[in-house]
């Protein structure tokens, strides 16, 4: 992944709707899935320069602002669970494939090991699921612990 998507990513222009999570490579997988979760590494930092306290709250609407952050964290968890699922699919399909072809042919020990890679990076992509919700879990605890007045959530 290229340093400029990171700093897209961090300075709030990534666009998350068409930004291509690659499922070739798992290296690049994780990697892209790193630069989608960037949202929610800086959710403390996003929630403190976004909604004022109490006493600094005059004349912002905090419940508008909280709407704003809310639609934005769904947008990229969103769009990281369908990259996740997608690759999960493309993955399903290739050790589909590579099944068929170590049948037609099983003395050829190239498919097998192609096999075994595919199916290892299929349990390490699903793994990404289980990730997927539990920093969904704290992202959302920490923005309804600062969005107290926000139902949306």
């Amino acid at each position: 992944m290229s340093s400029s998507l990171a700093t897209a990513a961090t300075s709030g222009l990534l666009d998350v709707k068409n930004f291509h999570v690659p499922c070739a490579n798992f290296s690049e997988f994780k990697e892209a899935l790193k630069i989608l979760r960037d949202v929610d590494d800086k959710i403390v930092y996003r929630l403190n320069t976004s909604i004022p306290t109490a006493s600094f709250a005059k004349g912002v609407d905090t419940t508008a602002k909280c709407k704003e952050l809310h639609d934005s964290i769904q947008e990229v968890f969103e769009a990281r669970g369908k990259s996740i699922t997608n690759c999960i699919d493309e993955t399903t399909t290739a050790i589909l494939k590579l099944r068929e072809q170590n049948q037609q042919q099983p003395a050829s020990s190239r498919y097998k090991v192609q096999l075994q890679q595919a199916q290892t990076k299929l349990r390490m992509m699903q793994s990404e699921l289980g990730v997927e919700e539990i920093i969904h879990d704290r992202t959302m605890k920490a923005f309804r612990e600062r969005c107290l007045s926000y139902k949306g959530a």
